[in-house]
């Protein structure tokens, strides 16, 4: 007996997704996700100015970052992150119409002497005094 939902018969965008990545080479097994570092970002800060004049000019990012790289002595990953943590940096953040969230200010801590703390309910109130 044959269901009304066959996923074989049924294609869906993540299939031809997936068949579309049967080709691609694996992730080598020392791969690691790229960081920034403060180390990265003092060697990427050179070019700052020539990597937003080549997005400027419409230049694809992959293209920009395998070509700094090398020359900046770090991977082209970092080199998109540097990239995405430069833009967050300049935009401004949106008005969401609410109240600006303050934190708690400090309160001062005031030393009990020995009687007092029964006197507020603490543990010591619960105790029986014989």
């Amino acid at each position: 007996m044959k269901t009304s939902y066959d996923p074989v018969s049924f294609p869906t965008p993540f299939h031809s997704r997936y068949l579309g990545t049967l080709g691609m080479p694996a992730v080598p097994a020392n791969a690691v996700v790229p960081v920034l570092t403060e180390k990265v970002v003092a060697s990427l800060k050179p070019y700052a100015q020539k990597i937003g004049e080549r997005l400027a000019a419409g230049e694809e990012l992959a293209a920009i970052a395998t070509d700094i790289a090398p020359r900046a002595r770090v991977t082209p990953g970092q080199v998109v992150k540097y990239v995405v943590a430069l833009s967050r940096q300049n935009r401004p953040q949106p008005h969401t119409g609410g109240f600006p969230v303050l934190p708690p200010k400090p309160m001062a801590v005031i030393p009990l002497e020995p009687g007092e703390h029964e006197m507020l309910g603490g543990e010591m109130a619960e105790k029986s005094v014989d």
